[in-house]
């Protein structure tokens, strides 16, 4: 068998299945061949398998071959390493995903549904994210802890210059309630009934952009509920388009805008999320 040292075989052996955000770093692994490619192209075996180097370096010429024996069993061998790496986290309770809102283009006076969770360029906030998760991480010992109470606060939206736009009372961003997972299916407690995240309208600020409205719960569960276990506590915001119910999990009321000149403003407001761990009873 022959073939040409110059060929080289794209192959993603140092793939990373990563839970978290960082996947630690790998220890650098090689591959081997039981294939040995001779200077004219001709492809022997070997016995003992050759370390060949990293399969994702673009200057390995060497293929990892199992080449199978003119003799014997007619066995041959290769071998690869890839890494599967995990971020565990014991003993606290984590703000892990808040989702990003994007209402389109909309006019003055009108309830615009969600359109889908992506972040324009210009807006302020770094940590939202395009999937519309919003998710807490609950790994306390949960026969000693009371849950948490998560809130939203809206804050005052602004143009791209930063100026604070005036109109007839506040902006209200609507998240109606949605079914909270633990990452593979919806969580119930004993009686059967479905964990939800509560109905909230936040209203903007209409005083200073640097200020937020009032908070409103949006998640909260204490160990009166059989649903509070340790886990991921998953709620998804979606469009119509991508939800499961095919109803978009928020709106937004846009008040009337006092300025009628001709122009098209992209305006943004931050959203402040607040995880709070509940008081212990008889504590």
């Amino acid at each position: 068998m022959k073939l040409s040292r110059n060929v080289l075989v794209g192959s993603l052996a140092v793939s990373g299945m990563v839970l978290g955000a960082i996947a630690p770093a790998m220890t650098a692994q090689a591959a081997t061949s039981t294939g040995v490619i001779g200077s004219d192209g001709t492809v022997t075996h070997t016995d003992t398998p050759q370390n060949i180097g990293d399969l994702n370096n673009p200057e390995n010429g060497q293929l990892a071959i199992a080449m199978d024996k003119t003799e014997g069993d007619g066995s041959g061998v290769a071998t690869a390493t890839s890494n599967a790496a995990v971020k565990v986290v014991t003993g606290v309770l984590v703000l892990d995903q808040v989702p990003d809102f994007n209402f389109g283009t909309a006019v003055s006076g009108q309830q615009k549904d969600l359109v889908d969770n992506t972040r324009p360029a210009d807006a302020k906030s770094v940590d939202g994210n395009a999937d519309g998760n919003l998710s807490v991480l609950e790994s306390r010992d949960v026969t000693k802890t009371n849950g948490f109470t998560l809130t939203a606060q809206l804050g005052q939206f602004t143009d791209a210059n930063g100026n604070p736009v005036s109109g007839d009372g506040a902006f209200t961003l609507n998240l109606l309630s949605q079914p909270v997972s633990n990452g593979k299916e919806t969580i119930t407690d004993d009686s059967g009934n479905q964990l939800t995240t509560q109905a909230a309208a936040l209203k903007s600020s209409t005083t200073t952009p640097s200020s937020v409205g009032a908070a409103a719960d949006v998640m909260t569960i204490d160990n009166k509920s059989t649903a509070y276990k340790a886990g991921q506590y998953l709620a998804k915001f979606n469009s119509a388009s991508t939800s499961a119910d095919k109803k978009a999990g928020a709106n937004l009321v846009i008040p009337n805008i006092s300025d009628h000149s001709a122009a098209v403003k992209s305006l943004n407001a931050p959203i402040t999320w607040t995880l709070k761990t509940n008081a212990v009873q008889g504590a």
